[in-house]
């Protein structure tokens, strides 16, 4: 199978081996970089290829292979993975152009060749500190812009409409409601909705819970109802995955729903800003909860980089904007909201 060409159907051929336990389980996504770095410095002068194979072997990739004992890697991962190598070549294939190699790099090349490739520059800075430290280059640094201050996102108005539609609305796959809410009242990003499994989710006599984080956290009505729906009637795939049964399974065999086929029909269901609904469902949550519970309950601190200082300044935000929403709607005492109700 590993000398085929990589096409769709051979693709699902080794999905549907898996499966039935022909072949064995692999994670595909981790599987697939060694060729893909083959292919990458197949045309590469020999000492370029053999530094960014070094960096790839023994930095990126293996720290990939000692997370996927926890967590499978996913496409999101595996991309970031890819990046960071390739803006590693690309920089190296620049200073050959300009005569110059690793050791000849200063720090006025660097801010050049960022300002060549703008989107390198957090894609580049794990490769130069990896160089820095076997001393293969001197002393540069990837220099950040000033972070901004968390913006809030959608209205709170547009939020909660968004929710009721959701909630109500008969004529939208039940996957995409139950997935459009996790987005919408508690932050998940879509690759972490993806990769939920039905293990995840607890279906109790009179309430539903699921696992975001480390701790379940209790639904409340009608998403409970919806989300005992899905379990019991979930997805298209015609080849359930018998050790892993994912609450979103996509069409392939054993796999689930990908985070980018997901956002595509929650943006042709009517959710074209997906970030910023998160934004404003995290803002809304930081108001009520302390930042590290908030981090550590919804599973957020390693996926969105909700370190604590970042996770205080979305408190800082929401405790501000919603002060500041209160008074507004104060001046609005003609409006109903019934969502508040």
């Amino acid at each position: 199978m590993d000398a085929l060409p990589r096409t769709g159907w051979a693709d699902f051929l080794r999905d549907f081996l898996v499966v039935v336990g022909v072949l064995p389980e692999r994670q595909l996504h981790l599987a697939r970089l060694a060729p893909w770095l083959d292919s990458l410095l197949a045309d590469r002068p020999a000492e370029q290829a053999r530094i960014v194979r070094t960096y790839a072997t023994w930095q990126v990739l293996r720290r990939l292979h000692a997370s996927s004992a926890t967590a499978p890697v996913s496409y999101a991962r595996a991309h970031r993975a890819r990046s960071c190598i390739s803006r590693a070549a690309d920089l190296l294939a620049w200073l050959e152009q300009r005569g110059q190699d690793l050791p000849t790099l200063r720090q006025a090349d660097l801010d050049q060749w960022l300002r060549e490739a703008p989107g390198g520059r957090n894609y580049v800075a794990p490769f130069l500190t990896w160089a820095r430290s076997r001393r293969l280059t001197g002393d540069v640094t990837v220099h950040r812009p000033p972070e901004s201050e968390p913006t809030a996102g959608i209205d709170h108005d547009d939020r909660w409409a968004l929710v009721n539609e959701l909630l109500h609305t008969q004529h939208a796959a039940i996957e995409l409601r139950v997935a459009g809410l996790f987005v919408l009242l508690f932050a998940q990003p879509l690759s972490r909705i993806s990769t939920l499994t039905v293990g995840d989710v607890h279906l109790g006599d009179r309430r539903v819970e699921v696992r975001f984080g480390t701790d379940m956290i209790v639904l409340p009505d009608p998403l409970a109802d919806l989300v005992r729906d899905l379990v019991g009637r979930r997805g298209h795939s015609s080849y359930p995955d018998q050790q892993r049964t994912w609450l979103f399974p996509g069409g392939a065999p054993g796999r689930p729903l990908t985070d980018l086929a997901l956002g595509r029909r929650l943006r042709d269901l009517g959710m074209p800003r997906i970030r910023s609904a998160r934004n404003s469902a995290l803002m809304h949550l930081a108001a009520q909860l302390p930042s590290p519970i908030l981090a550590s309950l919804l599973g957020l601190l390693g996926l969105l980089g909700l370190h604590p200082s970042r996770a205080a300044a979305w408190g800082n935000l929401a405790k501000r904007d919603w002060a500041a929403y209160t008074a507004h709607r104060a001046h609005r005492p003609d409006r109903r909201d019934s969502t508040d109700s």
